[in-house]
């Protein structure tokens, strides 16, 4: 790996869509029960659009009671950089770029379900990483980095 090689990941409407979607499906079925799923099976016309409006009527609850809109309109414009030595974040709506976060200070790297990647740094900060396509991925190629960048630095 050279000193140029640079991994960029923005955040995708696809995985915001993705999310959405699964949480009102979720939110739908707990609240209908069965109903909801028999509805869909059923080849009752006035099942059937009961039941996608159900749907429909979740997804403006889930979206509300969870403020998964308002998430996404706050991170849907970040973009994370990972170089040989730092992860990098900014902010490319607002043209904010805040400091490089130093590889040889994170402490862990997780993924959380349903939010994405944490990142723990030695010093007790915490990141998210949210609404990135391939969350496994991500976490790889930062563990690796990280990893060897911090055994490169313990010799």
């Amino acid at each position: 790996m050279s000193a140029t090689d640079t991994i960029i990941w923005r955040t995708s409407g696809k995985v915001f869509l993705k999310r959405a979607v699964f949480g009102s499906v979720i939110m739908a079925g707990m609240i209908n029960g069965f109903g909801l799923f028999s509805g869909l099976m059923s080849f009752d016309i006035a099942s059937l659009l009961a039941s996608l409006a159900s749907i429909v009527i979740s997804a403006a609850f889930y979206m509300l009671v969870f403020d998964e809109w308002q998430n996404w309109n706050r991170r849907r414009n970040e973009e994370w950089r990972l170089s040989k030595f730092t992860l990098g974040f900014r902010d490319t709506g607002l043209s904010i770029e805040y400091d490089d976060l130093q590889l040889v200070d994170i402490k862990s790297v997780s993924l959380s379900f349903w939010l994405g990647v944490r990142v723990r740094m030695t010093d007790g900060r915490a990141f998210m990483m949210s609404y990135l396509p391939n969350p496994k991925q991500v976490q790889a190629e930062i563990e690796q980095r990280a990893t060897a960048l911090q055994s490169e630095a313990s010799r």
